[in-house]
């Protein structure tokens, strides 16, 4: 009898936590989104101020990625930054696709300079409002990140509201974000975050 309830634990920790397939999934076909994203870095002037920015594609911030749940994600990162980086896709569980997290040493090595990665993963269960941005030393801070949006095709309340607007909110500074981090690692900075006001 033991026996049989470990099996069915199994059986349901695979499909609830392990397995990339939907859970749910009523009538939609999923599809395969390829995005190529080219990391590197562009002079641009976002809110008046000209400095070197690490962009996606040349943009701050990056593209948006949408998709819907059930669908499939092929994100070719090509490195150009001069240094290396990992893209990493903040709130997806990964189940199935650990490798794929984009956390350097942990669940991934880096990607190096002039080299490409293509990560590859679905997005089983998960509806929502995400985003994505480079997880290796302070990238994201320079600008590599967007939004990532994860429809639900059968959104129940769907009927209920005209479109959605997307809206990034972020810090940015006219300091590139290596330098701010020596800065607020020494002792004079007495622990407070760059740009903080007293």
């Amino acid at each position: 009898m033991a026996f049989y309830g470990i099996f069915f634990f199994y059986i349901i920790f695979w499909t609830a936590v392990v397995s990339p397939t939907p859970i749910l999934n009523r009538g939609y076909i999923p599809k395969t989104n390829n995005i190529d994203f080219t990391i590197e870095k562009v002079t641009l002037a976002p809110d008046g101020f000209t400095r070197q920015l690490s962009t996606v594609n040349g943009q701050f911030p990056g593209p948006t990625i949408e998709v819907n749940k059930g669908d499939r994600i092929l994100m070719k990162i090509r490195n150009k930054l001069g240094e290396s980086t990992a893209m990493h896709a903040h709130g997806m569980l990964q189940r199935g696709t650990p490798w794929f997290d984009g956390v350097p040493w942990m669940a991934q090595c880096v990607i190096p300079d002039d080299y490409e990665f293509t990560y590859n993963f679905t997005v089983a269960d998960q509806v929502g409002t995400h985003w994505y941005h480079a997880h290796e030393t302070m990238q994201y801070v320079d600008g590599v990140f967007g939004a990532l949006i994860i429809h639900d095709p059968d959104d129940p309340f769907k009927s209920e509201y005209d479109e959605e607007i997307i809206v990034m909110l972020n810090d940015y500074h006219h300091t590139n974000a290596q330098i701010l981090l020596k800065q607020f690692l020494t002792p004079e900075s007495h622990g407070e975050e760059p740009g903080k006001k007293d």
